[in-house]
């Protein structure tokens, strides 16, 4: 099966690829990096300072000192080492190709015949804030799914699983779901349930979550192969249950979310993932990192 991943260039959408990659290796594999950024995420202090955390600091600041380190097919990994995006092409060799792809070409007739030209049966939407149109919902032989970091129709829309830590969940959920033209309206293939964390941060839980969600992908993978098809798997979203759409949280919001002891991020867990890294300890001995 050859499957194209559209994934954000953040923390969570690294973490989640290194995730996935292993569990897919009989498969082939097409990445399309995602790095559209609402500007009112970047207008907005709470969710910009998360953006400096999520994105910036590792992405754009420690992963290009990172790829200084190849890791060609073979290279010796411990148990939970991390790699950047390039290192991820370099060492699995099923992928078979990975491309960085703005926003506004996925749904253009240039974007959609470069997706059609690698043939996917699969795609799946790894935490990428895009809307896919027709164009690219009928490319695939199989299907359309996305990872939504929220269970679905309660939580829809966008920072679903801060609104659930904000309500006091207990457990959270990540919903795969077939795409369609909605927003988050496609029939549901499963539900993976999370157990929230309140000794972490809203980075932190929202990283394991999609982790529950490519979970939930690899199972349905395992069915497909053994002859079920879509229809046999997804089900209708129930129309009589509690339905919400949310959007990007406000200040007042986000500062009402910390009142309650609540937090966005920690520094100190971006720290424990960039240690993670295969090359976080060769990179700061050679470049004298501060830290």
């Amino acid at each position: 099966m050859r499957i194209v991943v559209y994934v954000k260039r953040d923390v969570a959408g690294l973490v989640g690829l290194n995730y996935l990659m292993p569990r897919v290796a009989s498969h082939e594999v097409v990445v399309l990096v995602g790095d559209f950024v609402g500007k009112r995420e970047r207008q907005r202090q709470m969710t910009n300072k998360l953006l400096m955390v999520e994105r910036d600091f590792l992405c754009g600041i420690l992963c290009p000192l990172f790829d200084r380190v190849k890791t060609p097919p073979g290279t010796a990994l411990k148990e939970g080492e991390l790699l950047t995006f390039r290192q991820l092409r370099d060492y699995y060799p099923n992928i078979v190709a990975m491309e960085a792809i703005p926003r506004q070409k996925a749904d253009s007739e240039e974007g959609v015949a470069l997706l059609r030209s690698f043939e996917p049966d699969v795609i799946l939407n790894l935490r990428n804030n895009m809307i896919y149109k027709k164009g690219v919902i009928e490319s695939p032989k199989i299907g359309i799914f996305n990872m939504h970091s929220g269970v679905l129709p309660k939580y829809a829309g966008l920072y679903c699983l801060f609104r659930a830590m904000d309500n006091g969940d207990k457990v959270a959920g990540s919903t795969l779901h077939v795409v369609d033209e909605g927003i988050d309206t496609g029939k549901i293939i499963e539900i993976e349930p999370m157990e929230v964390d309140y000794s972490r941060s809203f980075f932190w839980n929202q990283i394991i979550l999609y982790q529950r969600g490519i979970d939930a992908f690899i199972r349905m993978l395992g069915r497909l192969d053994d002859g079920s098809t879509v229809s046999d798997l997804a089900t209708k979203q129930d129309a009589n249950a509690e339905h919400n759409y949310f959007t990007l949280p406000t200040e007042d919001e986000i500062s009402s979310f910390e009142k309650k002891g609540l937090k966005m991020y920690d520094v100190r867990e971006l720290m424990e993932i960039a240690e993670q890294f295969h090359a976080f300890d060769i990179v700061r001995e050679d470049a004298a990192l501060p830290f």
